[in-house]
């Protein structure tokens, strides 16, 4: 199950350079944020180490403890719903100037991804991976054929028949 954090940033890649500028301070194991909200009552600690991942607490100030319950998928009342979109509204932020959208999930997809348009100038549409891995193959044949111009004109075709 995926945490209310990896919900959030999922699809994306953190692009360290804006981290310090937007307020994140370096420590060892990562970069830190805390930002107060709801009339100071609570506080959002954010850690996104160096490999990426992030990890977030909603701090109850009044006790110094982790306020848990917004996480709670049958968590229901209006102070649960403020406090939980407030904090998500903190990371909607963090992700906006601190992240790049990805246009796959997992790191390999976008790989495959880059390489394709890199050395295919090809764009795969967004219906998802099956194009991706349509296309991948269809450009693998044409490398492998004999006749450059026989396999555009394959390639071709087979686009347009889509």
């Amino acid at each position: 199950m995926m945490s209310f954090e990896e919900e959030v940033f999922q699809k994306t890649k953190v692009d360290f350079s804006s981290l310090l500028p937007y307020g994140f301070h370096k420590e060892e194991g990562g970069n830190f944020y805390c930002k107060d909200f709801l009339q100071d009552e609570f506080s959002a600690r954010i850690h996104i180490k160096d490999d990426g991942k992030i990890y977030g607490q909603v701090i109850e100030k009044a006790f110094d403890e982790e306020y848990m319950t917004f996480r709670y998928k049958d968590a229901k009342g209006e102070f649960v719903t403020k406090i939980k979109e407030a904090y998500l509204a903190i990371l909607n932020d963090i992700k906006k100037h601190c992240f790049i959208k990805e246009t796959y999930r997992f790191p390999q997809t976008n790989r495959i991804n880059k390489f394709i348009q890199k050395t295919f100038i090809i764009f795969p549409s967004s219906n998802g991976i099956k194009s991706l891995i349509k296309i991948l193959q269809v450009s693998l044949k044409m490398k492998s054929t004999t006749s450059g111009m026989r396999s555009s004109c394959l390639f071709q075709k087979r686009n347009l028949t889509r």
